[in-house]
């Protein structure tokens, strides 16, 4: 579909926005475990993509915030163009703008990231890449504030930036619970790094698994496949 993307049951629509919808975000929202019910938040929801896959698998009401005009505007529209229209809310605003009346049982964000590469001559896709709008330390803060004593806190990120982050989260009192290590094949190195963070230090090991996304051939894995079928007519 031209400037859209079409899952099992909504379509994304991209011609507005600077970031498309990508494997590592679908790989992501597919992953999440969202609670039965509650409310949750997507911090810097882009598209609406992850707010979308989670009401499919959730009874929980979902806000969604959203800097960029454009973004905004793209993720109100797909929303609202959704059978999870009534499920979702979504907030023109910067995270530290952002002062809700409750508290959310899970909060996700695939935030900006490449802190440390180059910036982009297009305004949008630095807000929507860099960390300069959107500092780990303030999405930390927010959780440590607005998150339940049960509630789990989920971020994708590159390798080098989820060191940093689990760094920080030390200091908010927010604890690694899950850590997945994703590859694109088992002859490259980890492209993305999936993290689940609590309240409550763990009492075991920290869970660490690996997973791919392709298989031997440019095919997908079968763990990939298995995650993403309730969501990719291909499957």
């Amino acid at each position: 579909m031209k400037n859209g993307f079409q899952f099992k049951q909504f379509i994304i629509h991209q011609d507005k926005t600077a970031m498309k919808v990508c494997t590592d975000a679908c790989l992501f929202g597919a992953y999440i475990t969202p609670p039965e019910k509650g409310f949750m938040l997507d911090i810097g929801t882009g598209t609406g993509l992850l707010s979308l896959m989670l009401a499919q698998r959730t009874l929980a009401h979902i806000d969604a915030i959203e800097i960029e005009q454009n973004a905004f505007e793209q993720a109100e529209e797909n929303v609202k163009n959704s059978i999870f229209h009534a499920q979702i809310d979504v907030f023109h605003t910067k995270l530290q703008d952002f002062l809700p009346t409750k508290k959310y049982n899970c909060i996700v964000t695939n935030p900006p990231f490449f802190s440390h590469q180059s910036i982009s001559p297009k305004i949008e896709r630095n807000l929507a890449m860099h960390t300069d709008s959107l500092p780990f330390d303030d999405i930390l803060n927010f959780t440590k504030q607005y998150l339940e004593e049960e509630g789990n806190f989920w971020v994708l990120l590159p390798q080098y930036e989820s060191e940093i982050i689990k760094q920080k989260a030390i200091l908010y009192d927010l604890y690694l619970q899950k850590q997945i290590n994703v590859y694109q094949n088992n002859q490259k190195p980890i492209f993305r790094t999936l993290l689940n963070f609590r309240k409550k230090e763990k009492i075991d090991n920290i869970i660490e698994e690996n997973f791919y996304i392709y298989g031997q051939k440019i095919e997908y894995s079968q763990e990939f496949i298995a995650l993403l079928k309730e969501y990719y007519i291909i499957f």
